[in-house]
């Protein structure tokens, strides 16, 4: 049966209260009545004396104060500073061993105490690394772990802290693991984790930061190291140096799938669960066309970007029926075409002012009144109300 890792409860606690009392009662007075059996012992080896044998009548002796049957010959006097010397220097070796074994033992609520006997950073230590770094190295092989350098072992992460502010073994990562560290601003993230793990790689390294400090620290370092050439990609000029190369992304793009792939590393959606996300994967589709359009065409993202500026110039639909890519060419055709439209909520074209229409009474004094509709039809008799005209007739108001 496993145990869980972690800290330990306390052999000290209230709870172990009596079961501490019961032994002490027990062998407090045992273990004094040996240790003055040895000062009685040792008086006697050195006065040529004798001692009665450790029993019960030994004990009885002692406790009735009878030192002449207890150890006769033997001067009491020089038994009682043998003992005080004896009980002396025991005290003293038990005080620094107590202290050397509390320095070691794992205490309740120690944040180090699940490290120090946890069974996963087994293949993490010098030896199991070494062992997978030749395995996934073709130039290690034939090579005897234990005689690796750190730096062709992994990544260090750092020694193992076991309690009592000791260090354990150093801990190394493969390199086909995935390291997360989890650290506050100003603590060191870059002096303790980006520099040492670029500059004690063996090959090629891609390392990424916001910050110049990065670049300025192992740029030279890794240069005269490995003899070779370091690129900087820094589109926002963030460390101030000249740019000596440019990187087009839409190069070797040839196929649809690629073209979506890249496509969908410009598009950010929020998931709703409730709502089906369409702006999404139309946005990605459009994209796909651009680039695709560009790739073919030996364009860049300038022209992308100038494409989605006028949503109806047909030279991105060219290029991909010139390309061989027609059902692509036929989507964004279709897809401009719907964003000429006027985004409005009808399409259909605004109503003229309406015209009058012209009212005449039936006869002198009647309450009702003869409506002519907005037509050339026959007039005809209606009760007397007010009349509403509208474009293309006139009705009644219902009562």
């Amino acid at each position: 049966m496993s145990r869980a890792l972690g800290p330990q409860p306390s052999m000290f606690h209230s709870s172990a209260a009596g079961g501490w009392l019961v032994l002490a009662a027990c062998w407090t007075p045992i273990v004094g009545l040996w240790i003055v059996w040895v000062s009685a012992k040792v008086t006697a080896v050195l006065v040529s004396g004798r001692v009665m044998p450790f029993g019960a009548d030994f004990a009885f002796a002692v406790a009735g104060w009878n030192t002449d049957a207890a150890w006769p010959g033997t001067p009491t006097l020089l038994v009682l500073s043998v003992l005080v010397v004896l009980v002396t220097a025991a005290a003293t070796g038990l005080w620094f061993g107590w202290q050397c074994i509390a320095g070691r033992r794992l205490q309740p609520g120690d944040p180090v105490a699940a490290l120090a006997d946890n069974p996963g950073l087994a293949v993490l230590q010098p030896g199991a690394a070494s062992e997978k770094a030749v395995s996934l190295r073709r130039s290690l092989h034939g090579t005897a772990p234990g005689e690796l350098p750190s730096e062709d072992i992994g990544l260090v992460l750092g020694d193992v802290l076991l309690p009592g502010d000791r260090s354990g073994p150093t801990l190394f990562t493969s390199w086909e693991d995935t390291v997360v560290a989890f650290m506050a601003p100003r603590s060191g993230k870059t002096t303790t984790q980006s520099i040492p793990h670029v500059l004690s790689a063996p090959g090629a390294v891609i390392a990424t930061s916001n910050k110049a400090d990065l670049w300025s620290a192992i740029a030279a370092v890794r240069a005269e190291r490995t003899d070779g050439r370091t690129w900087l990609f820094d589109p926002q000029h963030i460390t101030y140096q000249p740019q000596t190369w440019w990187w087009n992304p839409l190069a070797g793009l040839s196929t649809v799938e690629e073209a979506h792939r890249l496509a969908g590393h410009f598009v950010l959606t929020v998931d709703d669960g409730q709502k089906k996300d369409l702006w999404g994967p139309a946005a990605q589709d459009l994209l796909c066309a651009l680039f695709l359009a560009a790739a073919t065409s030996r364009r860049s993202l300038h022209h992308v970007a100038q494409w989605l500026d006028e949503p109806a110039v047909p030279t991105p639909i060219e290029l991909l029926q010139e390309a061989g890519f027609q059902l692509m060419a036929s989507s964004l055709k279709g897809t401009q075409n719907g964003a000429s439209r006027p985004a409005t909520g009808s399409t259909r074209p605004p109503a003229p002012p309406p015209k009058p229409c012209a009212t005449k009474k039936s006869s002198p004094g009647s309450p009702h009144t003869t409506t002519f509709p907005c037509s050339t039809r026959t007039p005809s008799p209606v009760p007397a109300t007010r009349s509403i005209c509208c474009p293309n007739r006139c009705r009644p108001p219902r009562r």
